[in-house]
């Protein structure tokens, strides 16, 4: 049902003068669920393995290309109009080399090494990377993660990165134990993508690998814990929860 829930139903024919039939009424929510996220860690799998075939395909003639590229540009004139064209060819071959490192990413995450975090410290610590791009970015509470913090620097540099370029200039975090809430002043996440949103190759950008999102909850779930997409907060745009274990 519209919900989120299934059931099964049962109707038996009884024929008696009280009862006419039974109804049986079967919770298969749990069941269903179950069943979806194995089917969607078998699709993962699968794709993890072509993407990381393909990055490897592609890996080794894009530096082939990058090297050349820079060779012909340096026996160029400085003044010579092919720079402009040459360095916007380069640019393409960094944007396809990024995509590459997304799909490897993707493919082949690094083991996790989770211990005790001060979730306001590693929030400010990453955030400070980013100040140049807000106006404002006020952070609420603390509280205490099992975690690993590599990890999470990147799970929160690609939500400010994804936040900053669709147009937003406030953030805020609110700190508590095990829960991390971001949220900021842009437009927000489409509707019709709302429900795919942390699917592989699933995007709103114009341009963009449609990995981010779904490397950090990668990351997230290899911690334990998750993220999320939540109804859009105070100030008005996209808000996500990240969860992580509290402690022992």
């Amino acid at each position: 049902d519209k919900s989120g829930q299934s059931f099964r139903l049962h109707a038996v024919p009884l024929g008696g003068d009280i009862a006419t039939f039974l109804l049986q009424i079967e919770d298969l929510t749990d069941v269903v669920a179950l069943q979806g996220r194995l089917h969607r860690a078998e699709a993962l799998a699968q794709l993890g393995t072509l993407s990381a075939a393909v990055a490897h395909e592609l890996r080794n003639p894009l530096a082939g290309i990058s090297g050349a590229l820079q060779v012909i540009e340096a026996s160029l004139d400085i003044d010579e109009p092919l720079r402009a064209i040459m360095g916007k060819v380069q640019g393409e071959v960094k944007r396809l080399d990024s995509l590459v490192t997304d799909l490897l990413a993707f493919a082949r995450p690094s083991p996790v090494k989770c211990g005790p975090l001060e979730l306001e410290k590693a929030v400010f610590s990453t955030l400070e990377l980013m100040n140049e791009h807000f106006d404002e970015i006020d952070i609420r509470g603390s509280g205490v993660a099992l975690a690993d913090a590599d990890k999470l620097r990147q799970v929160l540099l690609n939500l400010l990165q994804n936040a900053c370029q669709a147009g937003a200039r406030r953030m805020l975090v609110k700190v508590a134990n095990g829960r991390l809430d971001i949220e900021d002043d842009g437009p927000g996440i489409p509707e019709e993508i709302g429900s795919e949103l942390f699917e592989p190759f699933v995007t709103s950008k114009t341009r963009g690998t449609g990995l981010g999102l779904a490397i950090s909850r990668q990351a997230m779930n290899a911690m334990d814990g998750d993220l999320s997409l939540r109804d859009p907060g105070v100030l008005g745009g996209a808000n996500f929860r990240l969860t992580l274990p509290s402690g022992p």
